[in-house]
């Protein structure tokens, strides 16, 4: 941070991230860096990058646009540190995927799902592709 990169310290566990935050925030005043370390869980670092594309994914599917645009100051140079390594490389985290997924509300895609759902045994895919509620459902996203 002193040389003028951004600094992510992450870790598995909330209550660490606040209480070294704390600990280390007099010190990154002094040196005058305490704007540019962000202290967060795993969690909350894939939250940072994934929650505008989540929003920008519903809006595309909704309206067709998006209004999340890309900010160039955003693309500072950055560092990634984890604290608390050793818990990152147990079956916990290591190897495990982040499944993130945008929730699309309308009462088309509503109506859609209960639809398949009530006759699930009893139509095919086909079928169901051809109902009314799907038919109103694609109406509202082409």
């Amino acid at each position: 941070a002193v040389h003028g990169f951004s600094v992510d310290v992450v870790c598995y566990s909330e209550y660490l991230t606040t209480r070294d935050f704390t600990d280390f925030k007099v010190f990154f005043k002094e040196l005058g860096v305490e704007d540019r370390i962000r202290y967060m869980t795993f969690q909350q670092l894939c939250e940072c990058h994934i929650g505008e594309l989540r929003k920008a994914a519903v809006d595309i599917v909704m309206t067709g646009a998006t209004s999340v645009t890309d900010n160039p100051a955003d693309r500072n140079q950055r560092i990634l540190m984890i604290d608390e390594v050793d818990v990152f490389f147990t079956r916990r985290f290591y190897g495990n995927t982040y499944n993130a997924g945008a929730l699309l509300r309308s009462p088309e895609a509503a109506a859609f799902i209960a639809y398949v759902w009530n006759n699930r045994s009893q139509q095919s895919e086909q079928d169901m592709m051809h109902s009314k509620e799907y038919q109103d459902l694609m109406d509202c996203y082409p």
